[in-house]
């Protein structure tokens, strides 16, 4: 099936940055790399592709990966995302527009194979996720399999050492506003690299165990914020905390081991987030902690929590004063913490 060259010449109908054409952006813009890469598939020959699924991450609200499923309806598309918000605005974004369009929201890239992959990057991405995702779509695609990959910097030499070390064959080409890169797949990795990461931290002299992953809030170590939360932090017995934007979840880990009867909440966006703080609950056998995927800011019983903490997550910033009231018991002390700026 011939998905990239059946419109392959067409003028994308997608909003574009700035820069790109005289038109106005008037809905949505569309990063810099993402766009790269839109304007690379419809650079396509009809014969370099045939595909039936693909694999998109997206920076944006995923317009590449809709603009490929426009290209061919009768292709599976799946675009991925970490963040939970970000998934259901790109769903409200294109609801009813691209039926083949799947967005997905993961720990993990769908484990489904394809025979296409794009990644955008940006320069102020995070290396050790942009490392990951390279990984896992290296895995996901079939022998001859074909990877676009664009990054907003002329300039570029990390993206590419980067794709040195897991593909063979790299085509390098430079654009004006950044450098689009064209692998294939020609075997397995021998060794993956394994990114997950285990570490401890001391609170109130006992050792906690914390599970972080790239794309986690201060991934492989506890961050300032947090330590200055749980260096000011005072938790009773019996009381109830909520962590919003947990990350790994190192206050909600470290509020549950303070006294007898404390129940802890951990609420992220991220749905990796959420997965460590579940591994960092059983490895310091912590029934007491849940975790939450939330991406609205919907607190689970509200009204009964005796202490909010807020330690990172822009996302959340604007919500916090809002969600503090809303969670914490009227009837007892309430308190809030966010990292200083």
């Amino acid at each position: 099936m011939k998905v990239l060259g059946f419109m392959a010449r067409r003028r994308s109908d997608l909003v574009v940055p700035h820069g790109f054409t005289d038109e106005p952006d008037f809905t949505l813009r569309v990063p810099d790399a993402e766009f790269l890469l839109v304007q690379e598939v419809d650079e396509l020959e009809v014969d370099e592709l045939e595909v039936e699924s693909a694999l998109c991450s997206s920076l944006g609200r995923g317009q590449l990966a809709a603009h490929l499923a426009t290209l061919d309806p009768q292709s599976k598309v799946s675009c991925y995302f970490l963040d939970q918000f970000l998934a259901n605005d790109t769903i409200t974004y294109h609801e009813g527009k691209v039926p083949n369009l799947r967005i997905v929201c993961d720990v993990d890239l769908p484990p489904e194979p394809v025979e296409f992959a794009a990644l955008p990057v940006s320069i102020r991405g995070e290396a050790e996720l942009n490392r990951d995702f390279l990984q896992q779509m290296h895995a996901r695609l079939v022998p001859g399999g074909m990877l676009l990959a664009a990054v907003d910097n002329r300039e570029d030499t990390w993206l590419c050492h980067e794709l040195e070390k897991i593909f063979r064959s790299i085509a390098r080409m430079p654009k004006k506003r950044g450098v689009v890169y064209r692998c294939v797949k020609e075997g397995e990795l021998k060794r993956p690299r394994d990114l997950r990461c285990e570490f401890a931290f001391r609170d109130e002299g006992r050792l906690i165990h914390a599970v972080s992953r790239p794309g986690v809030f201060s991934h492989r170590s506890i961050d300032l914020g947090a330590r200055a939360i749980l260096e000011t932090m005072s938790v009773h017995p019996g009381e109830k905390i909520l962590d919003m934007g947990c990350g790994a979840g190192v206050i909600a880990l470290a509020a549950a081991q303070r006294a007898e009867g404390v129940r802890a909440v951990g609420l992220d966006s991220n749905a990796r987030a959420v997965q460590c703080l579940i591994e960092g609950a059983a490895l310091n056998n912590s029934s007491n902690v849940t975790a939450v995927l939330n991406a609205t800011g919907d607190v689970p019983d509200p009204g009964t929590f005796d202490l909010f903490s807020r330690d990172q997550a822009p996302a959340w910033s604007r919500l916090s004063s809002k969600l503090c009231f809303a969670a914490c018991s009227t009837t007892h002390s309430t308190a809030s913490r966010s990292r200083p700026q």
